[in-house]
């Protein structure tokens, strides 16, 4: 048998903390092939999901100050010099002076620059070209000068700001008048602007805008209003040009209303908001800028930890879907934490391009039952969301995780950790109806004491015994790791654990599964997995299998990784987009085969590190390379 060879080519991005690699690993005795080329690239730590901080926007830092020297000035934080952190610039309305001092991520700023004159007007910063450098804009008379260049653009008079409200990667712009009447300016991709009306009512202040909470869209903070006792009232963008709850969100008063508005009580005399990254973590933090003195007050965004893991992905037609697990904190008027209402959830995001991924803010997918007023097998935390689309309608396998003492799905009590998997169904992948009358398997002969852990689903269709329905589960039988198990069923609802069939050499839990069908020499079984390399981390990697049944591989290839050492350094629990998240892996024209990779970025997989998880985004190509 020969040795397994690899090439290994590296290249990294150390400013947006991404890597890619390219590496040829040899299979021996497969029949059609005798090596796989892979080539990945990372987009980063926090690429897909960064959520710092559940409850964003109710605690910060004590303020630290910096001399920024501008005197009587209009200010904005924006990356005007594309370095992916936020500067600030000073703008002065009667010289059209503009000046601004290049942020180091550090909390502190450096490196004067000044910009030719400008016109006198209202000043905004923002990428409206979509080019990742942020552009100079300054609104006179009905004209919006950017960078000089002049744009037609009626805005009523009021308070201006810019910022990608809409998530298309423009910065629009927000006009803000008394008694919190809003009109929007959509910045069109082939140039000009779309306008919408809105409204805040009842409040009052300076306005900034910034994407506080990391879903992508632009959120607004009116500064000095009355009804935050002079501070900061926040209301979040939801992606259509409205901002925070609606007035039936509010009069149901479900507790999701508190996740789309808050309020900040800090307030300084003769100060003007501002709001940017300042520390670099990946969340917005505020600021205040005192005229008369010239100095920069700034508070970094703090909060409870919010953990984010278990990444299921999905190719959904034209887009992709991610469903995975994470913290839910819901709080009450006065930021106490309502009963129950926190623990493990199943959250969800989209993405245009697998690049920029946009949060749902409002809910998770379906609460713990325990958040509604039940007590059941069903109603603790949940983990692993596996979504399967199928004639038209979602399918996702969830773990409910059951404490010794908790109600199982069949009745009596556990004695043990005894985990179940359940499904819910939804018509839109949005809208879930949960099944809960028992678990999905069905049959287990020591129910007290067996234990099923990070279940991975597949569905292939062309079944031999007509089961197309494939679930894995890990499982422990009386405290006792008992391995990987196969299911097969032609029910999504019902796999009886007496089928159930031993899998040899897979290794780690909670991934997920494809499968590559055009191949040489028939249909390979491709799982994400992770594994350790020279300095220390784990990594991605794939493992592959012809029966499903018995795996091989996993120290290689290595997929490209986290570069980020400090609290995420290592990988775990991964995705792999897959089309309707079936299993089948796109294949394209060129013959080559492409997904996605979803990573829990962390330094470890429990407690405290998993407090500090973020979700990193990855691509990879992959092509068998023929005797």
């Amino acid at each position: 048998m020969r040795a397994r060879l690899w090439h290994i080519v590296i290249i990294l991005a150390a400013m947006s903390h991404a890597q890619a690699l390219k590496e040829t690993v040899e299979y021996p005795n497969q029949d059609g092939f005798k090596s796989i080329t892979f080539e990945s690239e990372f987009f980063g730590y926090q690429s897909g999901i960064n959520r710092d901080f559940t409850n964003y926007c109710r605690s910060f830092a004590e303020p630290v100050t910096f001399d920024l020297g501008l005197g009587k000035v209009q200010v904005a934080m924006a990356d005007l010099d594309g370095d992916g952190l936020d500067d600030i610039a000073g703008y002065s309305a009667e010289t059209g002076e503009v000046t601004w001092l290049s942020g180091k991520g550090d909390g502190t700023f450096g490196d004067k620059h000044t910009l030719q004159a400008q016109p006198k007007g209202r000043f905004v910063a923002g990428d409206f070209n979509g080019d990742k450098l942020a552009e100079i804009g300054v609104a006179k008379s009905d004209k919006l000068y950017i960078s000089d260049k002049p744009e037609t653009l009626k805005a009523p008079k009021g308070q201006m700001v810019a910022g990608d409200f809409d998530g298309d990667g423009l910065a629009d712009i927000c006009v803000y008048r008394d008694k919190g009447k809003i009109t929007l300016f959509l910045r069109k991709k082939d140039g000009g602007f779309e306008t919408k009306k809105t409204e805040w009512p009842g409040k009052d202040g300076w306005v900034t805008a910034a994407d506080f909470n990391g879903d992508h869209y632009c959120d607004l903070a009116v500064y000095g209003s009355t009804q935050a006792l002079g501070g900061f009232a926040l209301r979040f963008g939801r992606g259509d040009g409205t901002f925070g709850p609606t007035k039936q969100e509010l009069l149901i008063g479900d507790g999701r209303e508190y996740h789309l508005e808050t309020m900040f009580p800090w307030f300084v005399p003769d100060a003007l908001p501002v709001a940017g990254q300042v520390d670099d973590d990946g969340s917005t933090d505020v600021g205040l800028y005192e005229q008369s003195t010239g100095k920069l007050l700034t508070r970094v965004q703090q909060g409870h930890p919010a953990y984010d893991y278990s990444v299921d992905l999905m190719k959904d037609g034209d887009k992709y879907r991610m469903w995975y697990g994470g913290r839910w904190r819901t709080v009450d008027k006065n930021g106490n934490p309502l009963p129950n209402h926190d623990g493990d959830h199943v959250l969800s995001a989209w993405s245009k391009d697998g690049r920029t991924w946009y949060r749902r803010i409002d809910a998770p997918e379906f609460p713990k039952g325990d958040e509604i007023g039940f007590k059941d097998w069903w109603t603790n935390n949940y983990l692993e969301p596996e979504v399967l689309k199928v004639n038209g309608i979602y399918h996702m396998f969830w773990q409910a995780e059951i404490d010794p003492g908790q109600r199982l799905d069949g009745g009596g009590l556990a004695a043990r950790q005894a985990d179940r998997i359940g499904i819910s169904v939804s018509m839109d992948g949005v809208l879930w109806q949960r099944k809960t009358n028992r678990g999905v398997v069905i049959n287990i002969p020591d129910p007290t004491v067996t234990n099923l852990d990070h279940e991975e689903a597949i569905y292939v269709p062309d079944d031999k015994d007509g089961k197309p329905w494939w679930l894995y589960t890990f499982h422990f039988i009386d405290g006792k790791a008992s391995g990987h198990v196969r299911m097969r069923s032609a029910d999504p609802s019902t796999f009886d654990w007496n089928t159930r069939e031993p899998v040899a050499g897979m290794s780690q839990i909670g991934n997920q599964i494809g499968y590559a069908d055009e191949a040489p020499g028939g249909r390979m079984f491709v799982r994400i997995t992770f594994t350790g390399n020279k300095e220390g981390r784990t990594v991605p990697t794939l493992q592959l299998s012809r029966d499903g049944l018995n795996w091989f591989g996993g120290d290689k290839p290595m997929l490209a990784s986290t570069m980020n050492n400090k609290n995420n350094k290592n990988v775990y629990f991964l995705g792999l987009s897959t089309i309707d998240g079936t299993g089948k892996i796109e294949r394209l024209r060129d013959g080559r085969f492409h997904a996605l990779y979803g990573a829990t970025t962390c330094n470890g997989p429990g407690q405290p590190d998993i407090w500090f998880a973020e979700i990193g985004i990855g691509e990879v190509y992959f092509s068998f390379d023929k005797d």
